[in-house]
């Protein structure tokens, strides 16, 4: 973002020194007001991470390779494991960044908290990870004991795998898309109304946004040649034409990650009440 503008000169007698000095001052007295406003400013990126079984993480990668192998246009791009170029890794994007007063800011991440803390999940997704089962098995019938596994948020894709564009020029995501039913739909709806509600209340949004396509991205593509928007489109249709059994893949979450965006402070993640 260009903060910084063309300054007019306050006199056409005035010397190109002279001048030189006032836009600088003009300039250091813009940014010092700039990095004190934004000393007093956060902003927040929120998500629910993903922590993919090797099993599924596995069967991921082969389906992906798969998939890219047999659609021509995937060869103009380089393609990174999002888990080894992103520092969120695989998760779900939630919400929009919030940004406001920092005071603000730090009173809705504890008014989340709250509110995910108490959100209220439909039974039919709650479940166990079924590895995690059998190792719970395995290791009781050999100490006799062991913790009981965990309980998640069981989540499903959608056969097909589908290419976003990032905001970044000549960049797309390869991401499988999370299946929205009833019970899904009102997880993810139920997660909205709270942000909404709560930054609303803090006059730090107005308008809740319209409803995201929620989706994990697996892959990163970098562009090597030349692709137009049209391509991008069959992209996705032929992506469509292929179902690759990504919906064999359960998503298991149980946390949602409040990201402080810009700043040294610790990221906050909320357990869900499963």
């Amino acid at each position: 973002m260009n903060h910084i503008q063309e300054y007019s000169s306050d006199s056409e007698l005035a010397s190109d020194e002279e001048q030189s000095s006032r836009d600088i001052d003009d300039i250091n007295i813009f940014l010092q007001n700039y990095a004190e406003n934004m000393l007093n400013r956060g902003s927040i990126f929120l998500y629910i991470p993903w922590r993919p079984s090797a099993s599924a993480l596995n069967l991921m990668h082969s389906q992906t390779k798969k998939a890219m192998s047999r659609i021509p246009i995937a060869s103009k791009y380089s393609w990174s494991d999002i888990g080894k170029v992103s520092p969120l890794r695989y998760h779900i994007s939630i919400y929009p960044n919030i940004e406001g007063d920092d005071y603000k800011i730090e009173q809705l991440k504890d008014n989340l908290k709250h509110s995910f803390q108490n959100l209220e999940i439909d039974d039919s997704l709650v479940g166990f990870d079924e590895e995690e089962v059998n190792r719970y098995q395995r290791v009781k019938g050999i100490l006799g004991q062991a913790a009981s596994p965990k309980k998640y948020v069981r989540l499903k894709f959608e056969p097909h795998l589908r290419v976003f564009k990032s905001t970044k020029k000549d960049t797309l995501f390869l991401a499988g898309v999370i299946d929205i039913n009833a019970s899904s739909g009102r997880f993810f709806e139920r997660i909205r109304d709270s942000i909404f509600t709560n930054a609303n209340s803090l006059s730090l949004i107005e308008r809740k946004p319209k409803m995201p396509i929620y989706h994990i991205s697996f892959q990163l593509g970098e562009l090597k040649s030349t692709v137009s928007e049209d391509e991008i489109e069959e992209f996705n249709c032929q992506l469509e034409d292929l179902d690759i059994g990504l919906e064999s893949i359960n998503v298991y979450v149980s946390d949602i990650i409040i990201n402080s965006i810009g700043t040294f402070k610790l990221t906050k993640s909320i357990q869900l009440n499963i």
